[in-house]
């Protein structure tokens, strides 16, 4: 779910954060596309180092 929630999250934090103007504290949620990169980013690389980990193993789990 990372793999595929990231991305999308990465782009629309990308293009929220060229369309705001001003610095940050104005109201515009600059501040909140930072982080949304931020997380977007850390959210790739653990789904990614999830992913690698159950292919090795070839552990499934279920719920």
């Amino acid at each position: 779910m990372a793999l595929a929630a990231g991305p999308v999250s990465l782009v629309l934090s990308a293009l929220h954060l060229a369309r705001t103007t001003g610095g940050f504290g104005n109201g515009q949620g600059r501040a909140g596309a930072v982080m949304g990169l931020l997380f977007a980013g850390t959210g790739i690389a653990l789904g990614a180092l999830a992913l690698a980990r159950t292919r090795r193993t070839g552990a499934v789990t279920t719920p």
